[in-house]
């Protein structure tokens, strides 16, 4: 009787402080703005439609003003990060993350689930937090690690010395909170943009002008050179090698 396979648990999504913005925020905020003033006219078409939240759509402005500020912020304390005297640190923390990853994806291959998250961060704030999530990881598995001939076999307490001093990097601290305020700010309005937009398809399906002014033009760009680029990959794919043109 063959083997019944587990089904493997969904990846829970990342808190919204830890999910970076997935278009530019300079472009989110223009978008936002420009869908507030062009709903602004329609505001009682939008209040008298079921299960949707009017606040969302008068606090499109506030939302957009919140996301500049934040992210003017991450900025200046990204900079000041920037010039701290971090390297020889940055270096040793980042080596050392690379050799955990690679011994944890091996050991840990039935289990890729267990690295979710880590590795994926480049910036000197997420690499205390990728040490200490990792020294988690291998002290959880400590059985499977012993043997690991690369890391050291302290490595759970390197992992975190190195993650604490990481912490009194001067701009650290700070770079993070602005970081994660300016995610927190981004997803907010991301929110709040998609709702706007899903009740103006649905207010507007008739009117494709005045819908076009509420619709995302970098969205829809983006969609367009992905169709280009499907359409000129298709004739080279469908074109047999050896074929003569």
């Amino acid at each position: 009787m063959p083997a019944t396979r587990r089904k493997r648990a969904p990846k829970k999504p990342l808190p919204k402080h830890h999910r970076l913005p997935d278009i530019p925020v300079t472009v989110a905020v223009h978008e936002a703005r420009l869908l507030a003033d062009s709903t602004r006219r329609y505001r009682e078409r939008f209040a008298r439609l079921p299960d949707f939240d009017l606040g969302l759509l008068d606090g499109l402005p506030q939302l957009a003003a919140a996301l500049d500020e934040r992210e003017r912020a991450w900025v200046l304390s990204r900079n000041d990060l920037a010039r701290a005297p971090r390297a020889p640190l940055r270096t040793q923390a980042a080596r050392l993350r690379s050799e955990m990853v690679r011994s944890a994806r091996y050991l840990l291959r039935a289990q890729p689930e267990a690295l979710a998250g880590i590795g994926r961060k480049r910036n000197l704030a997420s690499l205390a937090q990728d040490l200490n999530g990792l020294a988690r990881i291998v002290k959880k598995h400590a059985a499977k690690f012993a043997g690991d001939p690369v890391l050291p076999a302290d490595v759970v307490e390197v992992a975190r010395k190195l993650a604490g001093e990481l912490c009194k990097v001067p701009g650290s601290h700070p770079a993070r909170i602005a970081s994660e305020a300016r995610n927190e700010a981004y997803w907010a309005l991301a929110h709040a943009v998609a709702e706007v937009r899903a009740a103006a398809r649905y207010l507007f399906r008739n009117q494709p002008a005045v819908l076009a002014e509420m619709t995302s033009g970098y969205q829809g760009d983006k969609q367009k050179r992905r169709r280009a680029r499907r359409r000129s990959a298709a004739p080279a794919a469908e074109k047999e090698p050896g074929a003569k043109g």
